[in-house]
């Protein structure tokens, strides 16, 4: 494999060449840079390092997912807070100079790829949908009564179901719609609707499938499960606008005191923002994209949730949180609560923040005030805890409301019961070939396939071959033995691409004792915080196994330390032993785990440094402080 080397290890005349490619080589023109991530090692699925790379606010990275590479975007703040925050890793980085077609080249990659992976999941979702209604068919064809629908439906359950006052925006918007449509307008269409979704067959041959391809965007597949919930959702729009009702009880979140009062400013946003989507909506009852039903669910209940926002004076939102949300208990002698003044103090600044770009001046869209609504939710929810004593709902993903209830029964395609023995033996089989086939597409290897690999393969495959060193000062590839091991590859980084700085994101844990060695004494900061017993930065999170001693800040007594931790397993392990039949053999997994991430520490290496459920943000909105370091002089990371 060529490599890119100093020209200090090069002969002369390699270096005259070197040098003139150097200067006839494109150099950026505005500062365009992205920055390539490595996260060190911890506990868990972590024990190897990781690595991702950043273009503005966007982070991409490759995750294990049921032994598939999924490529991930995220926003670089919750990046930043999951990984150095709750996972207690440090983030170490170099940043790479380039051109802005370059940069915009790379970027693309990185998006397209995203994107078609997502689709290819999309798809396989509902092939495995397909199995679970037909089972639900074919089980409503036996006798006694069947077990609840397996699908849900996104929108119907913001609105009440029983008759109720017809609510003044929905009549307002239905009016418009039978004005421009026709006063038969919804009948026709609800028969419409009906009379396609009863006569929606699945499968009953399956056709070879297509070889899915990590570069293009695969055909949209023929699903019955998504005919299903497609049209179901649009007849459910349709009574909707036909009903107007208010909405269900609970639904909407009033975010009461100051921090929910709108001024004027926003009063006015808000009232063009319901005009607006008047208009939008009016066009979407009409769509013909199968898909409309969910959108115009969705936005008649914004309407209503905008609608109380001016009546009351408050921001009033729709409960965005998901049916089955997880929960982090606050209450008791947990001392997790002693966390929700510092969460409700982050939430109400990214509620303030949202508001300022979103409702400050009449313009604001729909999607903005999504960013609205999803900030409200979080603030409303800390307060709810605090104030009713109840555990914290939590949901690290965007929240976008979705009202969901149980696919209704009524309506659907009846079968004969030896079409659907067939067809369902067709769908199994169809979920087991695209399942393969994404597996042969996107499967994960230790060494051969892993988030190293992935991500410069993406890098190169952005360039023509003779493109990418002369646009990145180097190429890098995972062909060597260690090539593949996170760290090793920042090394690369640092050595064979154009860069422009280092710099790192210290962990949590880190970032919290530098704080205290700054205003205690430093002696007794050490002998606190070395041990989980005492430590204030770190409390006993359930997902990790039993460790006495931090070893990731000290080096020469590492191996006591380590020896130490590793009794510590050895004797949970033995515990476990006793209390499986009270925990479930919880202990007794735990404790060969914590042991195991001990044994590295014998011989001076560290990999566990303890998670944390929740924990303080650093910063409200964290950037990346990168020096102008030599890539030679920078420290190297922890394995």
């Amino acid at each position: 494999m060529r490599r890119v080397r100093r020209a200090g290890e090069r002969s002369f005349a390699t270096l005259l060449l070197a040098l003139a490619a150097l200067l006839l080589a494109p150099t950026p023109s505005r500062g365009e840079r992205f920055d390539y991530l490595y996260l060190e090692a911890n506990a868990g699925g972590a024990s190897g390092g990781h690595v991702a790379v950043r273009f503005g606010d966007d982070v991409y990275h490759y995750q294990n997912v049921g032994h598939s590479l999924r490529l991930i975007r995220e926003h670089f703040d919750f990046f930043r807070y999951k990984y150095s925050v709750l996972q207690n890793r440090t983030i170490h980085a170099s940043r790479i100079d380039v051109d802005p077609e370059t940069y915009a080249l790379l970027e693309n990659r990185f998006n397209a790829r995203h994107l078609i992976q997502e689709a290819h999941v999309e798809a396989l979702g509902w092939r495995h949908n397909d199995v679970r209604l037909l089972e639900w068919l074919a089980g409503a064809e036996q006798p006694g009564a069947p077990e609840p629908p397996p699908l849900l439906l996104r929108g119907p359950g913001f609105f009440a179901e029983a008759a109720a006052p017809e609510a003044s925006p929905l009549v307002a918007l239905r009016s418009r719609v039978v004005k421009l449509r026709g006063a038969d307008y919804l009948a026709r269409r609800s028969a419409e609707v009906e009379e396609q979704l009863a006569a929606l067959r699945p499968e009953l041959a399956a056709s070879p499938l297509p070889k899915p391809s990590a570069d293009r965007l695969p055909l949209p597949a023929a699903s019955f499960s998504r005919r299903v919930v497609e049209l179901a959702s649009a007849g459910q729009a349709i009574d909707v606008l036909k009903r107007a009702p208010p909405l269900r009880p609970g639904v909407l979140r009033v975010i009461e005191g100051s921090e929910g009062r709108l001024d004027a400013a926003e009063r006015d946003a808000l009232q063009a923002l319901a005009e607006r989507m008047q208009s939008d909506l009016t066009a979407l009852s009409g769509s013909r994209r199968p898909d409309w039903g969910y959108p115009l669910l969705l936005g008649m209940a914004r309407l209503l949730a905008i609608q109380a926002s001016l009546e009351t004076g408050q921001l009033c939102v729709l409960d965005a949180f998901p049916l089955r949300p997880r929960t982090l208990a606050t209450t008791g002698a947990d001392t997790r609560a002693l966390f929700l003044g510092e969460i409700q103090e982050y939430a109400r600044a990214e509620l303030a923040h949202a508001r300022r770009q979103q409702l400050a001046r009449p313009g604001t869209r729909e999607r903005g005030y999504n960013q609205v609504e999803a900030a409200a939710n979080r603030y409303q929810e800390v307060q709810d805890a605090l104030g009713h004593e109840r555990d914290l709902r939590v949901y690290r993903d965007r929240l976008v409301p979705y009202g969901e209830l149980p696919l209704p029964s009524e309506g659907l395609p009846e079968l004969p019961p030896s079409d659907l023995e067939t067809a369902l033996g067709t769908a199994r089989e169809r979920e087991r070939a695209q399942r393969r086939a994404l597996r042969d597409t996107y499967g994960y290897g230790l060494i051969t396939r892993n988030c190293v690999s992935e991500i410069f393969a993406t890098i190169n495959s952005a360039f023509a071959p003779e493109e990418v060193a002369s646009r990145l000062g180097g190429r890098v590839e995972t062909e060597g033995p260690l090539d593949y091991i996170p760290f090793v590859a920042f090394g690369r980084v640092t050595r064979e691409y154009r860069l422009s700085g280092v710099g790192e994101i210290p962990s949590y844990r880190r970032a919290r004792l530098a704080e205290m060695y700054a205003r205690e004494n430093p002696l007794q900061v050490y002998l606190r915080e070395t041990n989980t017993l005492t430590s204030t930065v770190y409390r006993k999170n359930p997902d990790d196994a039993l460790f006495l001693f931090f070893t990731d800040g000290t080096l020469w007594p590492r191996p006591i330390f380590g020896a130490l931790n590793l009794l510590a397993g050895v004797g949970q392990t033995l515990a476990g032993l006793l209390t499986w039949p009270l925990d479930g053999g919880a202990a007794l997994r735990a404790g060969p785990r914590g042991a195991l991430y001990s044994l590295p520490e014998l011989a001076f290496f560290n990999i566990r440094k303890g998670t944390l459920e929740y924990g303080r943000s650093t910063a409200h909105r964290t950037g990346l402080e990168l020096a102008a370091t030599p890539p030679a002089q920078a420290e190297r990371p922890e394995r």
